[in-house]
């Protein structure tokens, strides 16, 4: 029950990480005894940026019982205080309590963060495909945010490589965000990954979170490795927050003609007091270990071979009812046409997709 006592705690109104580690500390981390005290502690304490008044009324309502029966359902576990792994506590506004899904000791092992764009385009997806198995050979975890594009195509390529991945939220741990990547979500689970969150229960997203959560994708991570990243890319304060706390980071150089490469050309010109590498291939990563000789694999599921080609129709079919057909994530199929797309091999229609005709005659 001490965890549903902590988990109430942080859902009463404004209260924040910095509040629970004041307020736990005044009953020596005691959740229960707090939530039982809790109007004695912060008169006590003088805890002036709460709402009194919203915060007791809600905390005469909510039902710790029905919290601690919610995290039982959806087996979420929490982390706080003193057994947060020190990876974490060492990020900048360090939470008290982290809420995770899954396996929660792969906080514990190696993890590098692969993050980039949304918009990811053919050459970021390559690059994830190639990178991502060794990767996983290495023995290290994945780290990304979830997010279209980039995060969740190092998710799955994680999975399909046999290799376990963290998705790191801007929501509740409870909430799929976006939620075409509920697929997705189930799969990281189901292959031995975790999902975290330092945000409360049934916590929705919002903007600014995004940026928030990026703090922790780069405290839990030996290093950060920007595949893609426009001007503006969150990507980059996921790499900034990595250089504050002295971690590697690492960007693949692009086209100077690529809207989608201005954020990774620009973290390599970076002065050297703040360096970034640049990744030319896999074994540039020297947190991996890996032979000099190690070149990029070759790119996989590629051409005509695409197992995807066999949903694809001359009649159009929706990137939904593709995806249903081959069982797998949204998000996957979506990047998986686009690539396909790319090579020619099919067409883009109003009605969804084709297979492209022209190409595959000759004509």
């Amino acid at each position: 029950m001490h965890s549903a006592y902590l988990a109430s705690l942080h859902l009463l109104p404004g209260m924040r990480h910095a509040h629970l580690a004041t307020l736990m500390k005044y009953v020596s981390g005691d959740a229960e005894q707090l939530w039982k005290t809790l109007p004695q502690a912060i008169r006590t304490l003088g805890v002036q940026e709460l709402d009194k008044e919203q915060v007791y009324a809600v905390h005469r309502k909510l039902q710790v019982l029905r919290v601690y029966r919610y995290l039982q359902e959806h087996k979420i576990v929490l982390l706080y205080g003193a057994l947060l792994p020190t990876a974490i506590r060492e990020a900048r506004m360090p939470p008290f309590v982290v809420y995770c899904r899954g396996d929660v000791d792969l906080l514990q092992g190696d993890l590098l963060s692969i993050v980039g764009a949304r918009r990811m385009t053919a050459y970021g997806q390559m690059v994830i495909e190639s990178l991502v198995p060794h990767v996983v050979a290495s023995g290290y975890a994945t780290v990304s945010g979830l997010a279209y594009g980039v995060d969740a195509h190092v998710h799955e390529q994680t999975v399909l490589s046999g290799g376990k991945t963290v998705a790191v939220l801007g929501t509740g741990v409870d909430r799929c965000y976006p939620a075409v990547h509920h697929r997705l979500v189930e799969r990281i689970i189901d292959h031995g990954g975790l999902l975290l969150s330092d945000y409360p229960l049934y916590t929705k997203p919002r903007p600014w979170h995004f940026t928030q959560r990026n703090r922790l994708i780069a405290a839990v991570s030996s290093a950060t490795v920007v595949v893609e990243a426009g001007e503006k890319s969150g990507s980059l304060y996921t790499a900034e927050e990595a250089l504050e706390l002295g971690r590697s980071v690492y960007a693949i150089p692009g086209s100077v003609f690529s809207p989608m490469s201005i954020g990774c050309n620009w973290l390599l010109s970076l002065p050297e007091e703040r360096r970034v590498n640049v990744l030319q291939k896999p074994s540039d990563l020297v947190e991996l270990g890996m032979s000099k000789e190690t070149d990029w694999k070759d790119e996989p599921m590629s051409g005509t071979m695409h197992p995807l080609l066999r949903f694809v129709h001359e009649q159009a079919r929706s990137t939904t009812n593709i995806a249903d057909a081959a069982q797998i994530p949204m998000g996957e199929c979506l990047t998986a046409l686009t690539k396909l797309e790319v090579q020619g091999l099919v067409r883009r229609v109003s009605g969804g997709w084709i297979k492209n005709i022209l190409r595959r005659t000759g004509r």
